[in-house]
């Protein structure tokens, strides 16, 4: 149906085509049946019909078969390494602490160190007599709620400030607990 559409076309535009009063060079229409007939021997068009894949005849079916092949692995490839990079940059596992989480988790650890001695203190504080309590309750919360120095300091200096700080909060409250298990 298409071959007889296309002829049909061809000869209505010959002379547009070929030029006015030109034949065909003799042999030509017979050439290009087997040519047309060789194609769809190769590959299927829209009709189902087989026709030959032009890579294949020029490249070879072996070589292709290795190219593609290689395509396929370079495309796998880089989507595993996409998602690779994804997970890293996304979900960050290998995350480094910084100096100044480091800082806060030295803040933490002492703030539970002098509430745990405060709220021991205060336990021995309720023994003694009511004319030391009131002074020995304020003293404990001075020293539990005084505010850590703000001062320009480096991270390492900071830290070192940070643990004399929270060193002495913790002696004074022990010296304190001393005191009050030596008098009884």
């Amino acid at each position: 149906m298409i071959d007889s559409q296309l002829e049909e076309q061809l000869r209505d535009n010959a002379e547009a085509v070929f030029g006015k009063g030109k034949e065909l060079p003799a042999g030509h229409r017979e050439r290009f049946e087997q040519r047309l007939k060789s194609f769809r021997e190769g590959r299927k068009d829209v009709q189902g019909n087989r026709i030959l894949n032009p890579i294949r005849q020029v490249v070879g079916k072996s070589k292709l078969g290795k190219i593609i092949s290689s395509k396929k692995w370079l495309v796998a490839s880089v989507a595993v390494a996409a998602l690779l990079a994804g997970f890293v940059f996304v979900l960050n596992p290998f995350e480094i602490k910084t100096q100044s989480d480091s800082l806060v988790d030295l803040c933490y650890y002492y703030n539970i160190q002098i509430k745990e001695q405060a709220a021991y203190t205060r336990q021995l504080i309720s023994q003694v007599d009511e004319t030391n309590r009131e002074i020995l309750f304020a003293n404990v919360d001075f020293i539990e709620n005084e505010p850590i120095p703000d001062v320009q300091l480096s991270d390492d200096d900071y830290c070192l400030l940070i643990t004399n700080f929270y060193e002495n909060k913790i002696e004074t409250l022990q010296n304190i607990q001393d005191l009050i298990c030596t008098t009884d």
